[in-house]
């Protein structure tokens, strides 16, 4: 089950499932779009944590300018890539 957590600008996501060599998740808009928030943390199974910044996930996966998408997403998260949805992405493991 996905669970999310905000903590000092970061949100925190845990992402259980692997699937053919990338990770697939989504993330609330209301989150996404939150003005407070810096950087995602995604909790990747019992693998890799990674830590990407906020602005660069909105570029990707953003979808700002339709309010009635209540969940941005699905994505997929490549850690070994550096890639969400297939785009490079600067991100911390």
């Amino acid at each position: 089950m996905k669970s999310t957590s905000l903590t000092r600008r970061i949100c925190t996501r845990r992402v259980p499932k692997l699937d053919s060599g990338t990770w697939c998740t989504d993330i609330p808009r209301t989150l996404l779009w939150d003005e407070q928030l810096k950087f995602c943390r995604f909790v990747l199974g019992d693998g890799p944590t990674v830590l990407v910044p906020v602005e660069e996930l909105r570029r990707v996966v953003g979808q700002a300018d339709n309010p009635e998408i209540k969940v941005c997403g699905p994505f997929t998260i490549d850690p070994a890539a550096y890639t969400i949805n297939g785009q490079q992405i600067p991100m911390q493991m």
